[in-house]
């Protein structure tokens, strides 16, 4: 399988991924929210954000080389696409 991922000055786009490399993905861009951990109420968050969208595969373009070379490296082929 080859993952491609389209990007532009703003936005990239993961194409081609199934929901495995979906999830390295969201791993590789999420982050723990300060005080997160500790919102209570019993609403089942871990304190973690990220900054893909599962839904429809976007995220910020300024990581789409580190998350092609991340992929490359766990031995999934990926494709950077440069859309003007």
């Amino acid at each position: 399988m080859t993952v491609r991922i389209v990007f532009d000055a703003v936005n990239a786009i993961v194409k081609g991924a199934n929901d495995d490399v979906k999830l390295k993905i969201q791993k590789m861009l999420s982050y723990e929210v300060d005080g997160g951990r500790y919102g209570g109420g019993g609403s089942g968050w871990d304190g973690q954000s990220s900054m893909f969208s599962w839904a429809n595969g976007v995220f910020p373009a300024g990581f789409a080389r580190a998350v092609a070379a991340d992929l490359g490296r766990s031995g999934i082929k990926c494709a950077l696409v440069r859309k003007n």
